[in-house]
């Protein structure tokens, strides 16, 4: 049986707190525990000083967690001073006008597209059904987003496919069949 006023070695110290030889002098030297003789500990003093030094790590542990947020949330407060003052921040409101007020234009450019583009009835439908499909995506996208914005949640990525698409006129290619570009 053990008894708590006994010695232990170096080598069964570092068995009994599964650290090396080295650990445990190191733990002696920033003065967790005392050597009772050369290379010889008393055990409760070990096992102490041992619990000890445990519990002053995990608290050092903790308040430098909380120091941490903190120094994250006042570089986070700079970074943003900085960016107000170099007028890099934009109103959140202004920027959901800007989006509507985009939405619109495209939409207005929308109306009576079909009919500029041919004056073939069913692929005027075809087209028609195209662009109002388009509109309507926009629309979601915009309603989405401000719904994430209204509920404080974090914005997530736009649902398209990812494509950016193409921007511009293309040149129709004549052989087509788009519909006729004569006059009526």
């Amino acid at each position: 049986m053990v008894n708590i006023d006994d010695l232990v070695t170096v080598s069964d110290a570092a068995a009994l707190l599964k650290c090396s030889r080295e650990y445990v002098e190191k733990l002696m030297r920033s003065g967790w525990f005392r050597r009772a003789d050369r290379g010889v500990y008393r055990l409760a003093e070990l096992i102490n000083g041992y619990v000890d030094y445990i519990h002053d790590r995990d608290k050092r542990s903790e308040v430098s967690a909380a120091q941490s947020i903190v120094q994250q949330a006042r570089a986070e407060e700079i970074r943003l001073r900085a960016a107000e003052r170099a007028g890099r921040l934009v109103d959140v409101e202004e920027l959901f006008y800007l989006a509507n007020a985009l939405a619109g234009m495209v939409r207005s450019r929308h109306v009576g597209a079909a009919s500029r583009i041919t004056r073939d009835l069913a692929l005027r439908a075809t087209i028609q059904t195209e662009l109002d499909s388009i509109d309507a995506a926009i629309a979601d996208e915009l309603t989405a987003l401000a719904a994430r914005h209204r509920d404080g949640r974090a914005y997530s990525a736009p649902t398209g496919n990812g494509n950016a698409g193409r921007v511009g006129i293309e040149e129709q290619n004549p052989s087509d069949g788009l519909g006729d570009s004569g006059s009526s």
